[in-house]
């Protein structure tokens, strides 16, 4: 008898304690890390999507989504002389705007709502920042233009 109730309180202890250890996740949002520009997207009325690469030097350009709802970033430019500087004026203005995460694909960044930001993959950021334009360089109207950013942390 006594060889079963040790038997008893060892069972229990053994589910208490792994009951205890287990911690619900709590999901991250998929836009919390840093993310490098990478180029543009432009979608057209027609269905057509084409495609262009960030520069050497805006390539360098990161915007960080941290946890605690803010956002950093660096953001470089050409100067007349095609040196690549880092934009200052930039970089105070965006720096410890809030972010917040409204719905799937909806986020307030600051002030303004973005209702189209998506992610193709788990490496890859969307921001839809033009909607029905025409590009005069192209000669095309565009339905969307999305900038594109990498994840590198």
């Amino acid at each position: 008898m006594k060889s079963y109730f040790i038997v008893l309180i060892a069972v229990l202890l053994i589910l208490s304690c792994s009951a205890d250890s287990e911690t619900p996740s709590v999901p991250q949002d998929s836009i919390v890390g840093t993310w490098q520009y990478i180029g543009v997207k432009y979608y057209s009325t027609e269905g057509e999507i084409s495609e262009k690469e960030a520069n050497s030097c805006i390539g360098q350009s990161t915007i960080s989504f941290r946890k605690n709802g803010t956002i950093t970033s660096m953001n470089y430019m050409f100067t007349g002389m095609q040196e690549c500087v880092v934009n200052e004026t930039a970089n105070e203005n965006s720096e410890g705007i809030p972010w917040e995460n409204l719905s799937e694909g909806k986020y307030k960044i600051g002030s303004q709502v973005r209702d189209s930001i998506f992610f193709p993959d788990p490496q890859t950021m969307e921001i839809m920042s033009y909607q029905n334009f025409h590009d005069n360089v192209n000669e095309v109207e565009i339905d969307n233009k999305s900038d594109v950013y990498m994840r590198v942390n």
